[in-house]
């Protein structure tokens, strides 16, 4: 998304919270007060990011002001709903639990607030070979209340994905590669590590479905003022 199409929407003057900013926030503190939050400090993403892979420079992270994990955002900024926005672009499909995520930012904004998610649509990422997330899984997460990724999460992530120009693998490089991720889950399990993963699959129409249903089951603290579809 245009990063023009989200400052638009917002009201630069006033202050605002950005989720997931890492090294290119939409919002800078140039533009007016804001905070940042993530999953964990600037030094703990820096170690995540040092793998060349990631293709983010650690160097280039911003200071994150607050650290969203265990706790709630509510929590994490203070306990006081004290933001006229709340930005997150391409974040809501790393979230262990959607339903609990959307509830949490609306717990921090001030009202009338207004919260700008940017989600990607799997059909122009490197998850365009899985399938859209189901509303099982979004009730699922909800009703255990998950703060991390869990086991299929990540597994799904790693295995499943297929990055651009990303080389067939032979019989030998998809045998390490299963057992690469499984390694990953292990990590999850037996150290409680943090993976991050893709946890969600979008397109317009599914991310459309699992908001009717937060809805429907009274979980969605937000009246939709825009829908864009995928440019």
């Amino acid at each position: 998304m245009d990063r023009r199409l989200i400052l638009d929407l917002i009201d630069l003057s006033r202050p605002g919270l950005e989720i997931g900013a890492l090294d290119k926030p939409t919002v800078t503190r140039a533009h007016g007060p804001v905070a940042y939050v993530d999953r964990a400090d600037r030094a703990e993403l820096a170690a995540w990011y040092a793998d060349p892979g990631h293709g983010i420079d650690p160097a280039d992270l911003v200071d994150v002001d607050h650290v969203w994990g265990e706790e709630t955002l509510l929590q994490a900024v203070g306990g006081r709903r004290a933001f006229a926005y709340v930005i997150a672009s391409h974040v809501i499909e790393h979230v262990p639990d959607v339903f609990g995520w959307l509830g949490e930012i609306a717990a921090v904004l001030e009202d009338g607030g207004r919260a700008v998610f940017a989600v990607p649509d799997k059909r122009f990422s490197f998850d365009y070979p899985r399938p859209p997330s189901t509303s099982g899984e979004f009730v699922e997460a909800w009703l255990e209340g998950r703060r991390r990724p869990n086991t299929r999460q990540i597994c799904n992530h790693f295995h499943d994905r297929r990055p651009e120009g990303a080389p067939d693998r032979d019989e030998k490089a998809l045998t390490e590669w299963a057992q690469g991720c499984v390694a990953l889950c292990r990590r999850a399990v037996s150290q409680g590590e943090y993976i991050d993963a893709h946890g969600w699959v979008f397109t317009p129409m599914s991310m459309a479905r699992a908001l009717d249903l937060a809805s429907r089951l009274e979980l969605l603290p937000f009246r939709i003022a825009d829908f864009q579809p995928t440019p």
